[in-house]
């Protein structure tokens, strides 16, 4: 039986336009969203809490690694906030290049739309003086893992977890919690999984062990010899107080959270919501691009979970990984804003999700290449 014709698109086009798609991505930043990107951007007080100017503000400052780079450019005359949004444009747009001259040759629609998006996402939210380009190195790291062909299927989950806990250690603390959601998706789904199931059946299942968990760390968290109190108390925090009320695309209750088990309930509405991100549309043209974006995203894990039996083992842990972080994502982030800067540095884990580090498709299936 002869196979479907599909159309695809040459990678060549993406690398025409991928400075075009960068400056679209610095002129919406600049433009559109400049009060909120430029005019409130935290890294105008990470330079100045780098360079040991006391702000006197509640603020969690950027860690000795951003803190270290920050002081090293200073040295060569780097001092302005345009001046580092431009040496980070530049340095991590060429990483991600890089990146793009070993996926595959062609495209389809679906893939050409995420990483195009991708770019632009990148350059609003996360490749300027922030801590996202530092979280990119972890997941760059684990991107190389996944695709080291020589490593065995345990030897890549080991090391990735070994790469998260690191983050944790050296970084983001709370992305420990990645490693706990990832690892009960390990250890369930083959089970779960062990007879055809649905999709809707199998996410179900997912969320509800998200929840599961989340309601777990609520109520035995101040036990836990590996969450400290100050910990605890944020994770409740940032469901129940609300007191970033300023953010226009706060990510409010969906019901009541003055107890844990209403909480548990709020986090399973808020994962979806997470990933159908249809409540900014109202807000105006310019949450259409994110809300696309996202949709894209939940489109390539909803695809990977379907075909969760046939994966090979590196999209099944790539997957994995991503929901570790939307499950980590829906107990901590007070916003859809930074829900979505968070999650744009995931993009070397998105490219193994897709597939699109595999060898390159066979031609004959090629109905029109551009």
């Amino acid at each position: 039986m002869q196979k479907k014709s599909e159309l695809f698109i040459h990678v060549n086009l993406i690398y025409v336009f991928f400075v075009p798609l960068v400056l679209l991505g610095k002129l919406i930043r600049w433009t559109i969203l400049y009060d909120g990107m430029i005019g409130g951007a935290i890294g105008l007080l990470y330079m100045d809490m780098a360079m040991g100017i006391d702000l006197d503000i509640d603020e969690e400052g950027p860690g000795p690694i951003l803190t270290n780079i920050i002081l090293f450019l200073n040295r060569f005359g780097v001092s302005t906030f345009l001046q580092f949004e431009i040496i980070f444009t530049i340095v991590w747009n060429f990483i991600t290049f890089l990146l793009l001259l070993k996926i595959k040759k062609h495209l389809t629609i679906i893939e050409t739309i995420f990483v195009s998006l991708s770019i632009i996402v990148l350059n609003i939210f996360a490749f300027t003086l922030s801590k996202e380009p530092i979280q990119m190195l972890y997941f760059l790291l684990i991107f190389f893992i996944l695709c080291k062909n020589s490593f065995s299927g345990i030897t890549k989950s080991i090391l990735s977890i070994g790469a998260l806990l690191f983050s944790a250690i050296t970084f983001r603390t709370y992305f420990g919690l990645i490693v706990l959601y990832m690892w009960a998706a390990q250890v369930i789904m083959p089970i779960f999984m062990s007879k055809k199931r649905n999709l809707v059946t199998a996410l179900t299942m997912l969320l509800l062990l998200s929840s599961l968990i989340y309601f777990s760390l609520l109520t035995l968290g101040p036990y836990l010899p590996v969450m400290s109190g100050e910990q605890h108390s944020e994770l409740v925090r940032v469901r129940q107080q609300q007191d970033r009320l300023v953010a226009r695309t706060l990510i409010s209750a969906s019901t009541r959270v003055d107890t844990f088990p209403w909480m548990a309930v709020n986090y399973f509405l808020i994962m979806l919501r997470l990933m159908f991100p249809f409540e900014l549309l109202p807000f105006g043209i310019q949450f259409f691009p994110y809300t696309l974006y996202q949709l894209v995203i939940t489109y390539i894990f909803l695809k990977c979970l379907a075909s969760y039996r046939e994966n090979p083992p590196s999209v099944n842990l790539a997957m994995f990984i991503y929901f570790g972080f939307l499950a980590t994502s829906g107990a901590y982030q007070p916003d859809f804003g930074s829900w979505v800067r968070h999650s744009s540095v995931l993009f070397p884990i998105f490219l193994v999700m897709m597939k699109i580090r595999s060898v390159d498709i066979d031609t004959a299936r090629i109905k029109k290449v551009y």
